[in-house]
């Protein structure tokens, strides 16, 4: 879970019950998160695995 520390709203918490407070606790700080993603992608790319995204930009 990651933390970009910002409030989750209402509704977001109705969808998946996670609240502001829990993932303040138990979330990870957000760059730390990237940087483990992005290390990832670049080793899953460099080994030709097809990265696939959803809702990216």
């Amino acid at each position: 879970m990651v933390d970009p520390g910002i409030a989750i709203p209402a509704g977001g918490t109705a969808v998946h019950g996670i609240t502001t407070e829990v993932r303040r606790a138990q979330g990870r700080p957000a760059s730390e998160a990237v940087a483990e993603i992005v290390g990832a992608l670049v080793i899953a790319r460099a080994a030709g695995t097809a990265v696939v995204t959803y809702n990216a930009s």
